[in-house]
């Protein structure tokens, strides 16, 4: 079962972090690293299947920053874009 939980708003500093609009009453566990969040809509052509080719997106933390959320997300780049942008597994 698939559940919206949130969307993703603007990047938020320097490390890759964004800002995301809840939508559900337990972010600690939603957004605990290591969850792995599937993209509503997504298709293979689309300009995010750069970070996420896969259409899914790995946590790798979250923090609050004030009453917003920034979830900070691992890379999902294939080895041939890795190798090409210097880009760590």
């Amino acid at each position: 079962m698939q559940v919206l939980v949130a969307r993703i708003g603007k990047p938020h500093g320097i490390r890759g972090e964004v800002t995301v609009q809840l939508f559900t009453d337990i972010p600690e566990e939603r957004f605990a690293p290591g969850e792995v969040l599937d993209l509503e809509n997504f298709t293979p052509k689309s300009p995010v299947a750069t970070v996420a080719p896969t259409g899914r997106l790995k946590v790798a933390g979250h923090r609050w920053n004030k009453k917003i959320l920034v979830v900070r997300l691992r890379k999902s780049l294939p080895a041939t874009k890795r190798k090409s942008c210097g880009a760590a597994a």
